[in-house]
């Protein structure tokens, strides 16, 4: 807390994850190249030991064989942290070219231990589990595969178009355990077998898995170097652990920006006694957030609810948001980012709170980030008050003494710039 003319800041608290722990989690919003996303020998939780073939284009990953030739890969080698034994991975694929060969099991993904960093594919007593992706002949289209030892008796999906979100559950706990499946609901999953969805589309369930026996601790991608004609992306990779929990899901996170504001709005379902907030961070560099609101989980959490929430404040330019989603053990969960650009460049303040008691003045502002707020009276004499900046981006003057009735004028500074307010007093 410090006197007029100087800013509070709000501080970011940080949860400690205890169960529905996310191990990795990488979207690519900063963009930049791929070598920006691989740390070789201590990568954090949304590095890669290593990648290679593709391009950062549109904030995801793309693999480009238009030619049919050539091979890539990103792979995780260095543990995952905790060690985990259920897995829900998910992560985003489109094929974006409009020409495609037809081609089976040419990209595949893989979890295991003891995996390395090349575009080798690792050996099957390796392998956990795993699944290939097929191209048709036709753009825009894929299905994935099922792919046993020996691959004898593989089993492919539906074609399906568009960008969609894949979510492979495994489970190497030794018991039967449930997730939340995707859309809603929940599902069982016997040890030592994985759920394979495609959106909302379960396309494998209980599937066994390649070798039981093996840990999960890394995985990898590997297209093969014959790999037929395609361009491809994959976006919002998101692998976390079960822990016996049933796991919230938060769906279809939106912005949309009206006059006065930009609106998140997301779907979540869950168990009863799971989540219990959800917090709201914005960024200006997709790196650094800071919170600036909080919803609490519906009462009847069992069922899919809608929640919005309006960000009056927004900086100007990019703006990135996502939830901090806390659960009643303290697990915290954290969604993907999503973006508003923001364009109005009028500065502008509101007294809320006008006329006021004399006691507390609430400010609100657009396109005003970080002013200095000076109360004077008509005279120019100035008053002294402390100055506390909320998550949501109004300001509370607090005067040192109760203000006598009368007018005042509320003065907004930010470098040679001013704007100027009455507040009436009563």
């Amino acid at each position: 807390m410090r006197i007029v003319l100087i800013i509070c800041f709000a501080s970011l608290v940080t949860g400690v994850c205890s169960a529905q722990t996310t191990l990795f989690q990488q979207d690519f919003s900063a963009g930049g190249v791929p070598a920006n996303y691989v740390n070789v020998s201590n990568p954090g939780m949304g590095q890669f030991n290593a990648t290679s073939g593709g391009t950062i284009t549109n904030n995801t990953l793309q693999f480009d064989r238009s030619s049919g030739t050539g091979s890539g890969h990103f792979s995780r080698s260095t543990d995952l942290s905790p060690s985990a034994n259920s897995m829900y991975i998910q992560m985003d694929f489109e094929v974006v070219s409009s020409t495609a060969a037809a081609g089976n099991n040419v990209v595949d993904f893989y979890v295991g231990s003891g995996f390395d960093n090349t575009v080798q594919n690792p050996t099957n007593a390796d392998v956990y589990a795993r699944f290939g992706f097929n191209f048709t002949n036709t753009g825009y289209e894929f299905s994935v595969r099922h792919v046993p030892a020996g691959g004898a008796g593989a089993i492919d999906s539906p074609v399906f178009t568009g960008k969609k979100t894949l979510t492979f559950v495994l489970n190497n706990t030794g018991r039967t355990i449930t997730y939340l499946q995707p859309g809603g609901g929940t599902q069982p999953l016997a040890n030592d077998t994985y759920d394979l969805w495609v959106g909302t589309t379960e396309v494998f369930d209980g599937l066994p898995v390649l070798t039981p026996t093996q840990a999960t601790t890394d995985f990898k991608l590997r297209l093969t170097s014959n790999v037929y004609s395609a361009v491809f992306q994959f976006d919002n990779i998101l692998i976390r652990n079960i822990n016996g929990s049933l796991p919230v899901s938060t769906l279809d996170l939106k912005t949309t920006i009206n006059k006065h504001a930009v609106d998140l709005s997301w779907q979540s379902v869950q168990q009863p006694q799971i989540a219990t907030l959800f917090t709201i961070e914005r960024s200006a560099d997709a790196q650094e957030f800071v919170p600036i609101g909080s919803v609490q989980m519906a009462e009847d959490a069992t069922r899919q609810h809608t929640y919005q929430f309006a960000d009056r404040s927004p900086r100007n330019g990019t703006n990135y948001y996502r939830l901090r989603q806390t659960d009643a053990d303290g697990a915290v969960t954290i969604s993907k980012i999503v973006t508003a650009t923001w364009t109005d460049s009028v500065p502008a303040f509101t007294i809320t709170n006008n006329p006021n008691p004399g006691t507390s003045i609430t400010v609100r502002s657009e396109n005003l980030p970080d002013a200095t707020y000076l109360i004077t009276t008509l005279t120019g004499q100035p008053i002294y008050c402390q100055q506390h900046e909320t998550p949501e981006g109004e300001v509370t003057l607090v005067p040192q003494r109760h203000l006598p009735s009368g007018v005042y004028l509320i003065t907004a500074s930010i470098g040679a710039n001013r704007l100027t307010q009455r507040l009436l007093v009563q």
